[in-house]
């Protein structure tokens, strides 16, 4: 930002060659000329040069981009996706923005900063003041979400030692299932088994199921299972495996309960790709009767319902979700296209398929929201595509989440996404997203209490999830409770 001494204007620079960022211009030159770059991208590039050489966490950059704002992780990687393309750096090794694979980004280009100084009469001087006291303002905001980081990183270690306590006997973890397929380029097929049970599990409103988020962050078989347990919180875990060839599929999963250290209960499903689909259903409804819950029939209905029976939609399905998630990664927004295009092909494949129109409606206001597709053509076909989900299955909640984005992201109308949110988070109450996005409505309200139900509600599902921490965070910051941010458990 700019200061004034002494009746002067002195501005800062930042020259990597050939570019220049006139920082209270908010402007990027190269050799010269303008360079397009939307708010939050000059942000993003801003923070990273000022820090050159640096390693700047994932983490931090979202704190300080999106400050008491409820973002999933691709907000970030579009950005730079975008800010790459605008440097024109798409080249191995990069120029400019180095990847920190599971970290964050380092700006490696030699940077040169510099200031310029010019004589300002002092009417004007004066004028600027406002624009000292929003420093001064950005500078404590930026305090504050340090601060919030800072509380989310406790937050997770305080969460982490509650695990000692007894858990509850109807909990459960599904850990990343592994591939044993020759072909190791089916390990989308493993994973979209593993979500997809994790999936059906979510609707069991008495059963706890960690987010896949938190489940991922360790491997397939692990040794230590007792210890991965108390830190998730859960007193049950899934384990799985898969294996593919050509048409057959074969599909392991063991029940285990953590705190007898027994297997509860395990099957073999030999399968073909085209019964294969009924296999989550089945496991989820032998879990849920392992564990003794008692299912409503609306519920045992949903969890025995199929998303589709054309195996090539099911397939198809399978592998956008898998591309979607490396999206979320890398941030890539040709990966994105993938997936889009695979939904597509699912229901091209099975016109009545709600699930792939759900996150096909989901993909599309992703790239509306944060990839510059921000036409009235992109929202309307996501607005289509969740539509034709409800049409086809009403009782859907990712129908009614995809709805809930298209009001969020698209037309800013926060009480019918709210609504829809709601309705989606009714049929999937262990969505600690969903419980995450509906606090954060009711933080945008105003509705303090119920913001902290729904915030501490996704922790208790997601409790590795660093965006679920830094929310509670910040809602317990913008209470001013600072001891119970560090206190909770």
């Amino acid at each position: 930002m700019s200061t004034e001494k002494n009746g002067n204007n002195i501005k800062r620079l930042f020259e990597f060659r050939p570019f220049t960022l006139e920082v209270d211009e908010r402007r990027l030159l190269r050799d010269g000329d303008p360079v397009t770059l939307t708010g939050k991208v000059f942000d993003l590039l801003l923070l990273l040069v000022e820090s050159a050489g640096s390693l700047r966490s994932r983490n931090e950059l979202i704190d300080a981009l999106w400050p008491d704002t409820i973002v999933e992780e691709h907000s970030l990687t579009s950005r730079i996706s975008a800010l790459r393309k605008a440097l024109g750096d798409e080249d191995d090794p990069p120029r400019y923005i180095e990847t920190v694979r599971g970290q964050g980004y380092r700006f490696v280009a030699d940077v040169t900063a510099q200031t310029t100084e010019s004589t300002v009469p002092q009417e004007e001087t004066r004028r600027d003041q406002p624009h000292k006291r929003r420093a001064v303002a950005w500078s404590v905001a930026l305090a504050c979400l340090a601060l919030a980081s800072a509380g989310a990183v406790l937050l997770w270690q305080l969460h982490a030692g509650t695990a000692a306590k007894p858990m509850p006997d109807k909990s459960i973890a599904v850990l990343p299932f592994e591939n044993l397929s020759t072909d190791k380029n089916n390990s989308y097929f493993a994973e979209g088994i593993q979500d997809m049970i994790l999936t059906k599990l979510a609707d069991i409103g008495g059963l706890k199921v960690i987010s896949q988020s938190s489940a991922d962050l360790f491997k397939s078989h692990p040794k230590n299972l007792h210890t991965i347990a108390r830190e998730l919180g859960v007193e049950n875990v899934l384990e799985g495996s898969v294996q593919k060839s050509g048409n057959e599929v074969l599909v392991n999963v063991q029940l285990i309960n953590t705190r007898t250290n027994q297997h509860v209960w395990a099957e073999a499903y030999t399968r073909t790709l085209s019964n294969v689909i009924n296999v989550e259903s089945d496991v989820s409804q032998r879990i849920a009767d392992q564990l003794r819950i008692k299912l409503l029939p609306s519920v045992r209905q949903r969890i025995q319902t199929a998303s589709t029976s054309n195996p090539q939609a099911y397939d198809l399905l399978l592998h956008a979700d898998s591309s979607l998630h490396k999206f979320f990664l890398s941030g890539s927004p040709s990966i994105l296209d993938e997936a889009i295009g695979d939904y597509r092909k699912a229901v091209q494949r099975d016109p009545k398929f709600a699930l792939a129109y759900a996150q096909l409606s989901y993909a599309l206001s992703i790239t509306y929201n944060y990839l510059g597709h921000h036409t009235q053509k992109r929202l309307l076909e996501a607005e289509d595509a969740a539509t034709k989900a409800l049409t086809f299955n009403p009782d859907l909640a990712q129908a009614h989440s995809a709805k809930g984005y298209v009001f969020y992201w698209g037309e800013r109308d926060y009480s019918s996404a709210m609504q829809q949110f709601r309705k989606a988070l009714a049929l999937k109450p262990q969505d600690a997203f969903l419980h995450m996005t509906v606090g954060a409505l009711y933080r945008r309200e105003g509705n303090w209490k119920a913001a902290l139900r729904e915030m501490q509600k996704a922790v208790s599902l997601d409790p590795r999830g660093i965006f679920a921490l830094r929310n509670l965070a910040l809602t317990y910051m913008a209470l001013r409770h600072y001891k119970k941010a560090l206190e909770n458990k």
